[in-house]
């Protein structure tokens, strides 16, 4: 006996109207569109966290016991010297950013430099090295332990003028080395400066060697 023909299976399941799968696409459009706004928002949280810490770190470690012990020191009068880690990133190079001094007085900048050695001395922060920067622009470098050994110099006399006249033998230039790299980076050959006044002029007009 023959079998009744029957309805083809519906083996797709049930239909989904138009406009319910158009809902559920926008639904997780919007879903993605909000994640990437939060992660957005994230991620520009945590970049702010990181750059007020370098500041801080800048602030807290070089910058503020240096320019209370300039602010303390009379003879410095007029010598603005800004000190951060290299890059604010770098603690194993300070930077010491001469921002203004007395062009009729440019071994005061050579003070402030000694001032600024000292300072980091009491601290006990070492360097690998030290840039002597002019308006964001390298012009000398010393090797960090020499920059400790002017600052204990300077902090054990009763006349500063000799340590004063003894920083220009220890200047090293910033061309032809990577004394002004990140980390490690090598130091050039000592200039063999002797006079005062001319090395100071130099950083102070920013003329790098």
């Amino acid at each position: 006996m023959a079998r009744p023909e029957t309805a083809l299976e519906d083996t797709h399941g049930p239909r989904v109207p138009r406009s319910s799968v158009e809902l559920l696409a926008k639904t997780m459009a919007e879903h993605r569109a909000a994640r990437r706004r939060r992660a957005a928002v994230r991620g520009s949280v945590e970049l702010v966290v990181v750059v007020v810490a370098l500041w801080g770190a800048n602030a807290g470690l070089v910058g503020h016991p240096v320019r209370a012990a300039l602010a303390a020191d009379t003879a410095t009068a007029g010598v603005l010297l800004h000190a951060r880690f290299q890059w604010f990133v770098d603690p194993t190079t300070l930077v010491l950013d001469l921002q203004a001094a007395d062009p009729a007085a440019p071994e005061r900048a050579f003070r402030g430099l000694l001032v600024a050695a000292a300072a980091m001395r009491h601290e006990g922060r070492p360097f690998g090295r030290v840039v002597l920067a002019r308006a964001g622009t390298p012009v000398y470098v010393l090797s960090g332990e020499d920059f400790l050994l002017l600052g204990g110099a300077f902090g054990s006399t009763r006349n500063p003028l000799d340590v004063l006249r003894s920083i220009a033998p220890l200047l090293r230039g910033t061309a032809g080395s990577s004394a002004y790299g990140l980390l490690g980076a090598s130091l050039a050959e000592r200039l063999g400066e002797r006079d005062v006044n001319v090395t100071a002029r130099r950083w102070l007009g920013g003329m790098a060697r």
